[in-house]
């Protein structure tokens, strides 16, 4: 009970003013308080906020919850039976032997399982989790009727932090470029399209033509208005045609220089790929993208280990989308099957690649493998409509060359217990007191014949001559395989032979570059098209190149010394690349072969009595040497390189011979 000289109480009802609130004084309620009348200010009324209402509990929500909690419960309880069967006496074990052969055949469900999660299909290995991801989207469809999420911009600052993972990898900065202004022209974006088909495309397969090709019209448009990920795919596109040609044909047809365009094409590679969020969403196109632009960075000595990387990253998001299961089994369209077929074996082949061109062993993949070969058939004869399971067409086909790629990488992957075996044949060529036993070369031997059976059978069933150039390359590259495997089996058992070349104990290795050298050559002059060139010279083995010619500087007669300045000529005739010193494996080679020829030079002349003319691939090189202020006689002769027979220089025995023995170059 107030007294008679109290303030009267504030009316139900009203609220105290803002300055009060502040204050934390007490307000008199009216118009114009007492408080801001001392003060003299206006008295401003605070607004009432609405009382929450009291949600109802959702009773379908709650059940899901205790559906959940159920699962999780039923997964405890049956890994408690198991352990509790691990530790039983005599029985448990007896019970152990039987109940494997019943649980041998695992069912389709136990193998795996695409859920949707977050607007994209991902795939999860275990049953249980992918339950719970399906109660989880039901649930979070209830919560979203009830009361809907609303959508909210990203802040350049959360876009930042959202994309940190990949800028470890590619850069950080997505906003700082005008992505359009990377674009080619209307009319060069044609023409590099028409070399990405021609070049590239025909070779690999990994874009469905008629499928991309509607969106060619939103790619030249100015500016161009191509969804995110098929931005990033026309950039790969774009690239790779840029790879595929030389520099005289850059600057003539597009008015830049060959790695002007590549650096421009790759920096808007990458921004596409960050801003799609390549990492986070399981995309194809994405997918396709990636793998594009790891094919552009083989043959480039300067991006050998980041490739190794991003082919990593390339197998793990392959992976989380589930691409080693075939699509059939996961009943996706045929379209969707055979797509992912053909972007899985390209993934395994060029990680292969990017592993041994990086000195380690390939990554083991997935047990849970059961990804098919792609069919042969045309991209014209399929589209993402198609219902029916696709067959394999009896005739030729363009698919041809891409066959033959992912036959090679299933028949590494079946095979992935030979690595063991490999380590033995590096032995065998560094040191030549190292022998094979019978069983491992059987097993070498073994599987000699079965990729040349397989190749074979291939090229039997759909390769034609007359079909067109891929199919010519496709005979070439065939032959060329199974020529370098059959040589790898040879390789440890055959002695070195001829001249001084049998002194030194590093000749079984020479010998081999020499092999290597001669295989490469031969390649080149038998695909010859100008067309595919690029491709030869993405699997040529630059680490084992740079080591012949080192070993030149020291190793002046022979027979094999002969035969290797034979095959000079012709690799510096078709890799036009090797004379371009900004990358040091070049710079390197190039000061190697100024040496090497000079030493070549005195032995003719003691041997002869005269010296020989200077061969043009020579002469270029000190040219370009001189043009970037390098000499060839700035390395020392106390180089470990040229010490002794045996030695490698700049380059581990380990990183040469991977690059050997995994049949990495055709």
């Amino acid at each position: 009970m107030q007294s008679s000289g109290s303030r009267p109480s504030e009316p139900p009802g009203k609220l105290a003013c803002t300055f009060c609130t502040e204050r934390k004084a007490k307000c008199d309620g009216n118009s114009l308080c007492s408080n801001c009348l001392k003060v003299e200010r206006p008295c401003v009324p605070r607004i009432s906020c609405r009382t929450r209402t009291k949600r109802r509990p959702n009773a379908e929500l709650h059940a899901r919850i205790a559906r959940c909690e159920e699962l999780v419960q039923h997964f405890v309880d049956s890994q408690r039976a198991k352990s509790g069967q691990l530790s039983s006496g005599d029985h448990g074990h007896r019970q152990q032997k039987v109940e494997p052969e019943e649980e041998a055949q695992p069912s389709a469900a136990a193998l795996g399982k695409l859920v949707l999660e977050e607007g994209s299909v991902r795939f999860t290995d275990s049953l249980l989790w992918a339950t719970v991801s399906e109660e989880l989207r039901s649930m979070k469809t209830i919560i979203e009727t009830d009361a809907p999420v609303s959508k909210f911009e990203e802040t350049p600052l959360q876009t930042r932090i959202s994309g940190d993972s990949e800028s470890l990898l590619v850069g950080d900065d997505v906003g700082a470029c005008n992505l359009q202004s990377l674009h080619p022209l209307p009319s060069q974006a044609i023409l590099l399209w028409q070399v990405f088909l021609d070049r590239v495309n025909s070779l690999t397969r990994l874009v469905h033509v008629p499928s991309i090709q509607h969106h060619l019209a939103q790619a030249i448009s100015v500016p161009p208005c191509l969804p995110p990920n098929m931005d990033a795919l026309f950039f790969s596109i774009y690239e790779t045609a840029v790879v595929s040609m030389d520099d005289e044909e850059c600057l003539g047809l597009l008015g830049e220089s060959q790695i002007a365009l590549f650096c421009r094409f790759a920096g808007g590679l990458q921004i596409a790929l960050r801003r799609a969020r390549f990492l986070e969403a399981a995309d194809l196109v994405l997918l396709q993208a990636l793998t594009l632009y790891l094919l552009s960075l083989h043959g480039q000595q300067n991006n050998v280990h980041s490739s190794w990387v991003m082919s990593g990253v390339c197998i793990r998001i392959a992976q989380k989308m589930g691409l080693h299961r075939d699509g059939e089994s996961l009943g996706l369209s045929p379209f969707e099957t055979e797509m992912r077929r053909r972007v899985w074996w390209h993934i395994v082949w060029l990680d292969f690649r990017s592993a041994v061109s990086s000195g380690f062993k390939p990554v083991s993949l997935p047990d849970s493998c059961d990804c098919k070969m792609p069919t042969n058939i045309n991209d014209a004869d399929f589209d993402i409509n198609t219902k029916s399971p696709l067959q394999d067409c009896k005739g030729p086909t363009e698919m041809i060359v891409s066959l033959l790629i992912c036959g090679l990488a299933q028949c590494l992957v079946d095979r992935r217990a030979l690595y063991e075996t490999m380590s033995f044949v590096e032995a065998n060529i560094i040191s030549p007191d190292a022998r094979l036993d019978q069983k491992r070369i059987t097993e070498l031997t073994k599987f000699a014949r079965e990729v040349e059976g397989r190749l074979n059978s291939i090229v039997i069933r759909y390769c034609d001559p007359a079909a067109g150039p891929p199919h010519t390359a496709a005979l070439q590259i065939q032959a060329a395989i199974t020529k370098k495997i059959w040589s790898m089996i040879a390789a440890p058992r055959d002695s070195v032979s001829g001249g001084s070349d049998s002194a030194a104990s590093g000749d079984g290795l020479f010998r081999f570059s020499v092999d290597a050298a001669a295989q490469s050559a031969g390649l080149f002059r038998a695909v010859g098209n100008k067309s595919f060139l690029w491709f030869i010279i993405g699997h040529f083995e630059q680490k084992l190149f740079v080591y012949l010619v080192g070993q030149l500087c020291h190793r002046t007669s022979g027979v094999l010394v002969e035969r290797a300045w034979e095959l000079m000529p012709v690799i510096y005739h078709y890799n036009h690349g090797l004379h371009n010193l900004s990358t040091g494996s070049n710079a390197i080679l190039a000061a190697f072969l100024t040496k090497a020829w000079r030493a070549r030079q005195e032995a003719l002349v003691s041997r002869l009595g005269y010296a020989p003319e200077t061969p043009n691939f020579v002469l270029r090189t000190e040219q370009m040497l001189g043009s970037h202020g390098i000499k060839g006689s700035s390395l020392s002769s106390t180089n470990p390189c040229f010490s002794g027979g045996h030695g490698l220089g700049l380059m581990e025995p380990e990183v040469v011979l991977w690059e050997l023995a995994y049949w990495g170059s055709y």
